[in-house]
C-alpha cells in the first residue's frame, strides 16, 4: 500500500506564508517584545509583523487578493519569500519593503534571517521592486522608514535600528518645533 505524500517537516518549516482562511487556526505573527526589537514599531505602535500582515489584508489590489498571511514562528527558519511559494511571486512579495518587514518579524520572533537573493529566488526581474511598496497605502497603515532602506545581500538590523533612531529623533524635533510657546506670566 502506498503512503500518501506528506510534506517533509523540514520543508514545511520553510513555508513563508499561509493562505488566509485555509490556515485560519494558525495565529498571525507577533513580535516577542523581550527580543529587543521595540525600536521596530511604526508611528502607530504596530510591530513589523502586524504591518506586513496589514499590507496583505487591507491594501486593495493585487496584494490583498493573494490571501497571504504571515503566521507565527517558533524560532528556527524565518520567512522565505518566493522561495517557498513560487506561484505567489509578484511585486507584493518581490520587494525590499516586505522583505525588510518580514526580516524584522522573523528576528523579533527568534527565527533566522534569509538573504535577499533567497527571498527573490523565483521573482522575475519585472516583479522585483526596490525601496517602495507597489500599491497605494491607506492611512491606517504606516510603513516604518527603515523598511525602505536599500538591501545589500541581507537585511541589516543594525542599520535599520540606527535609521529608526534617527527618524524618531527627527520626528520628535519636528513635533517640538511645532509646539506653541507659552508666554510666561
Amino acid at each position: 500500500m502506498r503512503r500518501p505524500n506528506r510534506p517533509n517537516s523540514a520543508i514545511a518549516a520553510l513555508v513563508l506564508l499561509g493562505l488566509r482562511g485555509a490556515l485560519a487556526q494558525e495565529p498571525e505573527a507577533m513580535c516577542n517584545w523581550g527580543s529587543s526589537y521595540g525600536w521596530a514599531v511604526n508611528s502607530l505602535g504596530q510591530d513589523p509583523c502586524m504591518v506586513a500582515n496589514d499590507l496583505f489584508s487591507t491594501v486593495p489590489g493585487p496584494c490583498s487578493d493573494s490571501n497571504i498571511v504571515f503566521q507565527s514562528l517558533n524560532g528556527g527558519i524565518g520567512y522565505t519569500g518566493s522561495a517557498a511559494l513560487a506561484f505567489y511571486a509578484n511585486t507584493c512579495i518581490c520587494n525590499t519593503v516586505i522583505y525588510s518587514l518580514a526580516a524584522a518579524c522573523s528576528l523579533c520572533q527568534g527565527a533566522s534571517l534569509i538573504s535577499w537573493s533567497t527571498w527573490t529566488a523565483y521573482c522575475a526581474g519585472t516583479q522585483t521592486v526596490y525601496q517602495k511598496w507597489p500599491a497605494a497605502i491607506p492611512s491606517s497603515i504606516s510603513i516604518p522608514l527603515w523598511a525602505y532602506m536599500a538591501i545589500n545581500g541581507s537585511w541589516d538590523s543594525t542599520a535599520a535600528k540606527n535609521n529608526a533612531s534617527v527618524t524618531a529623533q527627527s520626528q520628535l524635533s519636528r513635533r517640538q518645533n511645532r509646539l506653541p510657546v507659552l508666554a510666561q506670566l
